[in-house]
């Protein structure tokens, strides 16, 4: 089977999964939740299904932003609105074609990614996100008591998808900086701190596994990861039912990740670490 035959099925089971809770927002879904080119292909291409029975009005537009932590270890997308020039963002030169539609109810629209770089663009991954802007069709709302009056009423909806921009040869790895860990409640909460190497994101899954006296796993979680820059990832591990003693904690951060091509997905070595636990 082809590399771009592989690719539209994996797009087509995402929309169907997607599709399973769309009913639930009744907004446009995105599909695959990411786009990755590089220096040899300059495009790729999203798709934008609209699961609702109302036809929807999008947009695109791009912004310069990356995942980053704050000291609890939770999670965000970082957003600059004006990178400084030593940033590496796409933001500036990605191009959506068309970047206005309209979407009508049950359809499928392919909009087109395009990479415009400047000509001297150092060796290295660049990044922006997309963002679409979903709004319905206004819909006239009358007020209690407003004498009949009517206002327009149209909401809107936004999904950001990260888009990766690759020139020549590119690399990453990682170092796992720092581990700490706490008994809270009936969890126990690792934080782990990464800190990328190369001049690439490392995309890979953290692997957290208690163990018991015996080798044992007592509980384990899996989460993917994106290390952009530094990052502290806050992973909670149930113990309510576990028995008191000593336990040992299996820190492993690879390149394994699921929900993304092999082939998009740069190698690494990957890392593993371990500390002593003991549960009260």
């Amino acid at each position: 089977m082809s590399r771009s035959m592989t690719r539209m099925i994996r797009v087509v089971l995402l929309f169907v999964a997607v599709l399973l809770v769309a009913p639930l927002a009744e907004a446009i879904v995105v599909a695959p939740h990411y786009a990755f080119l590089d220096h040899r292909a300059r495009s790729a291409v999203i798709y934008l299904h609209n699961p609702g029975t109302e036809p929807e009005e999008i947009s695109i537009s791009f912004v310069f932003g990356y995942p980053a932590s704050d000291s609890a270890g939770d999670v965000s997308i970082k957003v600059i609105d004006q990178p400084a020039a030593a940033d590496p963002s796409a933001a500036g030169w990605i191009r959506a074609y068309p970047r206005r539609a309209t979407v009508g109810p049950g359809e499928t629209r392919a909009v087109r990614l395009l990479a415009q770089p400047p000509a001297d663009l150092a060796e290295g991954e660049y990044w922006a996100r997309a963002v679409v802007h979903s709004r319905g069709v206004e819909a006239p709302v009358t007020a209690p008591d407003s004498g009949g009056v009517q206002v327009g009423l149209r909401l809107e909806v936004r999904t950001v998808v990260p888009v990766t921009y690759r020139n020549g040869n590119v690399n990453t790895g990682l170092v796992i900086a720092d581990v700490d860990r706490a008994v809270n409640g009936d969890s126990l909460v690792a934080k782990v701190g990464m800190r990328r190497s190369g001049n690439a994101a490392f995309l890979g899954t953290l692997h957290v596994t208690l163990l018991d006296a015996t080798g044992a796993v007592a509980a384990e979680a899996r989460r993917a990861v994106a290390v952009y820059r530094d990052l502290l990832k806050r992973v909670s591990l149930p113990v309510s039912d576990l028995p008191p003693g000593d336990y040992t904690l299996h820190v492993r951060v690879d390149t394994e990740r699921s929900d993304l091509e092999p082939e998009l997905v740069l190698p690494a070595q990957p890392l593993e670490t371990t500390l002593e636990v003991r549960l009260p």
